[in-house]
């Protein structure tokens, strides 16, 4: 029974783990998605591109960006996830 209490505290610690790490992915997706607009607005008048232009241009930038920002975090996450779990079989 102790047993089955440990897991579900486990289980219950990284639950609540992946959802504060997915309230961060939402705000950051949120800030790209601000980032994103701006630059949009300045390369359009900065080079006087029309709006799709512009537009592929900082996707292109967006993506790289966003796919670097992604591996870190991907590695952030599951690195925390087990230091949580091995800190709470421990336990």
């Amino acid at each position: 029974m102790e047993e089955l209490q440990r897991k579900q505290k486990e289980y219950n610690v990284l639950k609540q783990n992946l959802t504060n790490q997915l309230e961060i992915l939402n705000k950051r997706q949120a800030e790209l998605d601000k980032m994103n607009e701006e630059r949009v607005k300045q390369l359009e008048t900065i080079s006087a591109m029309s709006a799709s232009e512009a537009k592929e241009q900082l996707l292109e930038s967006m993506r790289d960006e966003a796919t670097s920002e992604a591996m870190v975090l991907v590695r952030e996450i599951t690195d925390e996830a087990k230091l949580t779990a091995s800190t709470e079989a421990k336990k």
